[in-house]
């Protein structure tokens, strides 16, 4: 048994994530309450009670890593650790977490500048994504056929994200039926992540990193940009990653062919446990964002199933 934890990205949160944990664990309580005096804006009434603010990326991105860094605690605490780490998207910033490449605090403050870099992006260059029921064969036709558009997520073997302007979007769904894909969902983001139209976020992050004290990872780390466990220094593909494709099935791959059989999902629902399940049905995955989905990974630890 090798065991990962995975960490979910933005369009994860949702209101009241974290409030039972919150009320019931001290280690939580102590860290999300050490996210909000960091944050020093009401993160925790945006995560336990209101979804318009929580969906504001300066908001959803530090909520999403300051709940999975703590879930990450809590299970530390009992005695459940990982011998390596992923996340997509944003969920790799709760990995460099996990693996240590830093401390609670310093994520944190990247995350909150991040965030804040990438929303000014977001607002300057206006666009869209659409999920894709096709292959990555299909998914590059349709990338090849309409100008503006590109791969921003590779998340299972039959599930392509595509993202660009919206003109370009808009085009994309139109064409996509004369290429052989037969289901195309718009999706509700804030804009055309992991492309080139996120562009404008990349210098001023690179130069907020540059004093950013970043060590050297712990355990495995595996990183969307290549798909690849990660190896050298990592502020490179921290800015990368804004603008390039999430490598999320490649990279789910990797791990396994590196040993990893079981994957415990550490983030508000089971979006990626559902995805490690499509590209590959023998692992064990289980995901933890509640008491009740606590309670039950522990039970299954306890009677030896994991």
């Amino acid at each position: 048994m090798k065991i990962a934890f995975v960490h979910a990205g933005q369009g994860a949160q949702v209101a009241g994530m974290g409030k039972d944990l919150y009320d019931t664990y001290d280690i939580v309580k102590s860290r999300l309450d050490e996210a909000e005096s960091i944050m020093g804006q009401p993160l925790l009434r945006a995560m336990f009670e209101d979804q318009a603010l929580l969906d504001k990326t300066t908001y959803a991105q530090p909520a999403i890593y300051a709940l999975s860094t703590a879930i990450r605690d809590l299970l530390a605490s009992r005695g459940i650790v990982s011998e390596g780490s992923a996340g997509l998207s944003l969920g790799e910033y709760a990995a460099f977490y996990d693996v240590g490449a830093y401390g609670f605090e310093t994520g944190m403050r990247v995350l909150i500048h991040r965030a804040f870099f990438m929303d000014q992006a977001l607002k300057a260059n206006e666009g869209g994504m659409i999920a894709l029921r096709g292959d990555i064969a299909q998914a590059q036709a349709l990338v090849d056929a309409v100008e503006g558009l590109h791969i921003a997520n590779i998340n299972s073997p039959q599930q392509i994200v595509l993202g660009g302007s919206r003109e370009s979007i808009a085009k994309a769904i139109e064409r996509a039926p004369d290429i052989g894909i037969r289901r195309v969902v718009p999706l509700a983001t804030a804009g055309a992540f992991h492309t080139p139209l996120m562009k404008d976020a990349c210098q001023p992050f690179q130069d907020y990193l540059r004093p950013v004290p970043i060590e050297k990872p712990s355990k495995p780390l595996y990183l969307n940009t290549t798909g690849k466990r990660h190896e050298g220094d990592l502020k490179p593909l921290m800015v990368r990653q804004i603008v390039e494709s999430v490598r999320f099935a490649p990279m789910i791959e990797t791990m396994i062919d590196d040993g990893f059989d079981v994957f415990i999902e550490l983030s508000p629902g089971d979006t990626l446990s559902k995805l490690i399940k499509k590209i590959n049905r023998e692992v064990r995955t289980f995901h933890v964002e509640d008491c009740e989905t606590l309670d039950a990974l522990m039970k299954e630890m306890e009677s030896h199933a994991i």
